[in-house]
């Protein structure tokens, strides 16, 4: 396994740390993937740039104001949250719950000039917690994490805004609770140090050329590269990243010419709102019509489901898929692919069949978006598995002239449908931002 081209892939992707849209990281990484894919003999391989605002912290500190400074160990600054003044910002502290509407409804103007307490996960993102709260008069967010993990880092502000937002520990949230829930007036102070600038992340691209009258027809197969600073984001997503790359690998290690073009694209910027995805989207509103599938794939594992947006017949022809596949351990239940939780999400909104594989990350999957999220925790073999699914999926699908490519809007999902939560508890163990 040390010697693999994944392994040695993944292994590359990681050493020079986390791969944050904008950054120097993330740069070697998307010259990287686009030099080893040429290297296998893709076609057309190019960088396309796009703009975001770029961010990264360097330093959170946050601690209880007392008799005595109590600090929260392992808090974390969430994304977009600039610098705050020197000596931080501090605010007295409100529950509201779990930063549902509903629980900003009952709010009578006391959340003016405080901290919003609310619990990580639920019903609503992280950011839609920081828009009620900041309609609210909030002087920032704090978010608790959830039991038994380490604070996780995502988005909180679209764009930088100075109301600090941050993650603590579920111990010292309960603690911070259990004090307002007993009359006790809690004031915490939050420092933080971060950056902030106007970049220009890329999404790499690389074919293999379609031959004959469908050659204009696309498989798009897609793994977002870039990750969250804090330690190698070899979990999230080094390994998806490395197993689009292994299978484009083994696809010309056999000369195969497949009648639709396939087209591997490693986004940036997943991390943050979708960006690089949503980018590509509007740029290639032309071709949109000509793709028969887009596979993207998050955080893989050992290969276990499928899920799709697309129709009953492309649902059967991936249960055909499946049932050809005996020797892996696939679900039998075809999900339904929904929510905003990866790159998926863009293609499908404009029509697009998207397609994801999920897995088991075993308990390396813990890791990610922590600081213990490195080459280590991935399952290797696994991940191989992955690889291997992933590259028959590609050649049956872009040879299979039944399926037909074209939009369709997407429909309502059933209560089984694919969503951030589901994820978490059947493939990623873990919520998702």
């Amino acid at each position: 396994m040390q010697n693999s081209e994944l392994t040695q892939n993944l292994r590359a992707l990681c050493l020079p740390g986390g791969r944050l849209s904008g950054t120097d990281n993330a740069f070697i990484a998307e010259r990287y993937v686009l030099d080893k894919a040429r290297e296998y003999g893709l076609r057309n391989g190019h960088l396309e740039a796009f703009a975001m605002p770029c961010w990264r912290a360097t330093y959170t500190r946050v601690v209880r104001l007392a008799d005595q400074e109590i600090p929260c160990e392992g808090a974390l600054a969430l994304c977009n949250t600039m610098s705050t003044p020197p000596g931080g910002i501090s605010a007295p502290v409100l529950d509201v719950g779990d930063g549902n509407q509903e629980d900003f409804d009952l709010l009578n103007g006391e959340l003016k000039g405080r901290f919003a307490l609310v619990r990580d996960g639920g019903r609503n993102r992280r950011s839609e917690k920081m828009d009620r709260a900041l309609e609210h008069g909030a002087a920032g967010l704090v978010v608790i994490s959830v039991a038994d993990r380490a604070p996780v880092i995502g988005t909180a502000h679209h764009t930088p805004r100075p109301e600090p937002a941050v993650i603590i520990s579920h111990e010292d949230g309960q603690t911070i609770a259990q004090a307002l829930a007993a009359g006790e007036t809690v004031q915490l102070n939050i420092q933080i140090s971060s950056e902030s600038w106007d970049g220009e992340p890329h999404n790499a691209i690389a074919e293999i050329p379609g031959h004959g009258p469908h050659r204009d027809e696309m498989i798009l197969v897609c793994a977002h590269l870039d990750s969250w600073h804090l330690a190698e984001g070899a979990i999230d997503n080094g390994n998806g990243s490395a197993v689009i790359l292994e299978c484009a690998r083994a696809l010309r290690a056999v000369d195969w010419r497949p009648r639709r073009t396939v087209r591997f694209i490693w986004f940036m910027a997943e991390e943050q709102d979708l960006r690089g995805s949503r980018a590509y989207v509007a740029a290639h509103q032309d071709e949109l019509d000509r793709i028969v599938a887009m596979i993207n794939i998050d955080m893989p594992g050992s290969p276990r489901a499928l899920w799709t947006s697309g129709s009953p017949q492309f649902v059967e022809r991936l249960q055909q898929f499946r049932r050809g596949m005996a020797g892996y351990v696939l679900n039998e239940e075809i999900g339904r692919l929904s929510g905003t939780w990866s790159d998926h999400a863009p293609f499908v909104e404009a029509g697009v069949c998207g397609v994801t594989l999920g897995g088991e990350l075993g308990p390396g999957g813990r890791s990610y978006h922590t600081a213990n999220d490195k080459f280590e925790c991935v399952d290797q073999r696994a991940t191989i598995e992955s690889a291997a699914v992933l590259a028959v999926l590609v050649r049956q699908l872009a040879d299979d002239l039944s399926l037909k490519p074209g939009r369709c809007l997407p429909d309502e999902p059933p209560a089984s449908a694919l969503t951030p939560a589901s994820a978490t508890q059947s493939a990623r163990l873990a919520g998702r931002h």
